[in-house]
């Protein structure tokens, strides 16, 4: 398999958003520039077939529900791909933080962490538009880490403070927004 530069870029995305659905990958990679959808999602499916059977990416099983058709296959790095991330962002593969049990996951987890990406989907085709100048997004693992410990709040649950993390931050700047003011707009999500 002779992999491309889109491919590459597919396999990052996965290991940055954890789980992407194939429309995910679609609307991420495969931009609809004309009518030609039916040709783009084939082009779309064929490299994440390609990428799956060459152990870059891994498929996970989405439970089946009765009444709404077949579900996109669910894509997470797999063995290759996280050497590959490693060799291209010239990191050792142990900082890679990827483990073949973080693949099997429960429906609950998956149906979150897939909603979880669809925001994060939705602002990046919002910066691809040009409706933001960029979009900055700190996920769970940073925002549980030591240097961000004092930057979470406490909430009261009953008697005692509790830390509550968020699934994830973002800071935004519009097009429109004065391009003097240093000031995004900032959004969590839960």
């Amino acid at each position: 398999m002779q992999l491309t530069e889109r491919d590459q870029q597919i396999i990052l995305a996965v290991y940055e958003y954890r789980l992407l659905s194939s429309e995910h990958i679609e609307a991420l990679f495969f931009p609809s520039t004309s009518d030609k959808t039916h040709s783009r999602r084939t082009a779309c499916q064929r490299r994440l077939q390609l990428l799956y059977h060459h152990g870059f990416l891994d498929r996970l099983p989405q439970p089946i529900i009765l009444g709404k058709g077949r579900t996109p296959f669910v894509y997470a790095l797999d063995e290759a791909g996280a050497d590959l991330v490693a060799d291209i962002l010239g990191i050792d593969r142990a900082d890679v933080g990827w483990k073949p049990k973080h693949n099997q996951l429960g429906v609950q987890f998956l149906d979150h962490s897939l909603g979880i990406s669809d925001v994060r989907v939705v602002l990046q085709r919002l910066v691809d538009q040009d409706v933001f100048a960029k979009v900055h997004w700190v996920d769970e693992l940073i925002l549980k880490s030591a240097e961000m410990k004092d930057k979470v709040p406490y909430l009261m649950q009953g008697a005692r403070p509790v830390r509550k993390h968020p699934d994830g931050y973002f800071r935004s700047r519009s097009r429109h927004d004065d391009q003097s003011s240093l000031a995004g707009k900032d959004q969590g999500l839960s």
